[in-house]
């Protein structure tokens, strides 16, 4: 058999030079080889070389930035240090205010405190030239709620007078306003200005007070109440409401309280500022004047007056216990049998 570039061939197939059964190659024809070219990754470049440089330290406004923040780390703590442990000083100025009744004037009251102690400072122009205390009425917020602190500073018959009196307290105050002031008369006064000092060499067996007029007028009478009211964490039992007619259709209560203190912690109540009558048609009538204690320590007991001067023709009232913008004790009152 003849030998083709393909190798043998088969003996079957028919080696025709030409015609339709001339035999066809099985493979394709080869190409010729091609030189190849080197590729070109496997072309020899020159390495770029780096110079080896020490590693770059911190830019100065870096170090600056770590700092501040290492100190604002630092502050933070030594705050909150302070206020857990209560060395803070805080201060919040009060401003004015005028004592009702009398022509006694606070000025520039400030109230600081400094750890557990608070300390009111002012001055007060005493016009009216009578000696005496007045109990000055701070509210205070302290852990989101209100509550009142009352002072006592002595006044004397002069003007420009400096004052500075502190207490100590188991809380921590966030804000501050000033409430009422109320003057408290030497002994030897009256609450009311009518009377003078006893040393003095007038008689003062004919004068009489607007009280005493009412009560040589008409008798009073007594309603016995005998209720019990939880306030602020204190038991104020109403023993008694007192009538007294007075002028101009209007009757004077006396409400008879019996206090104690059953909280565990210090309380204050201004009970003009706290305390109210409520008739059917919603009125309200205020508390005129009070001899009660305002400030409650842990198992303090007290008794005392308010005196809430109403309308003649109102017998039934709802007696209210609580700030205005606070939650509020209502604690009903039927004074017909009297």
């Amino acid at each position: 058999m003849p030998y083709s570039p393909y190798g043998y061939l088969p003996s079957f197939m028919p080696m025709y030079p030409g015609g339709p059964y001339a035999m066809q190659p099985c493979f394709p024809v080869p190409y010729p080889p091609v030189p190849y070219a080197p590729y070109p990754m496997q072309q020899q470049y020159p390495m770029q070389q780096y110079a080896t440089q020490p590693r770059p330290g911190l830019r100065p406004v870096y170090i600056i930035l770590i700092i501040i923040g290492v100190l604002l780390v630092i502050g933070g703590c030594v705050a909150a240090a302070i206020l857990l442990t209560g060395d803070g000083t805080s201060s919040f100025k009060l401003g004015d205010g005028t004592v009702k009744g009398i022509d006694i004037e606070f000025r520039d009251v400030v109230i600081t405190q400094e750890g557990n102690t608070l300390a009111l400072t002012g001055t007060y122009d005493n016009n009216s030239k009578r000696e005496g205390s007045v109990c000055v009425s701070v509210n205070v917020v302290s852990d989101g709620s209100e509550q009142a602190v009352s002072f006592k500073v002595p006044v004397d018959a002069n003007s420009g007078e400096r004052f500075a009196t502190a207490k100590d307290v188991s809380f921590t105050i966030s804000g501050a306003t000033l409430g009422s002031l109320v003057f408290q008369a030497e002994e030897g006064y009256e609450e009311d200005g009518t009377q003078y000092p006893m040393d003095e060499e007038d008689s003062t067996e004919d004068r009489t007070t607007p009280s005493d007029k009412e009560k040589s007028t008409s008798s009073s009478s007594v309603v016995p109440v005998d209720k019990t009211v939880q306030y602020q964490g204190i038991e104020l039992k109403i023993v008694s409401v007192e009538i007294e007619p007075g002028a101009d259709d209007r009757v004077l209560l006396t409400i008879n309280i019996e206090a104690k203190n059953q909280s565990g912690e210090q309380v204050y109540i201004f009970w003009s500022e706290e305390t109210w009558l409520i008739d059917k048609k919603g009125e309200e009538f205020a508390v005129d004047d009070y001899d009660m204690e305002t400030d409650y320590t842990p198992a303090t007991q007290a008794e005392g007056q308010l005196f809430i001067p109403v309308d003649n023709k109102d017998q039934i009232f709802t007696l209210q216990f609580g700030k205005k913008s606070l939650p509020k004790v209502d604690l009903k009152l039927d004074l017909r049998n009297g």
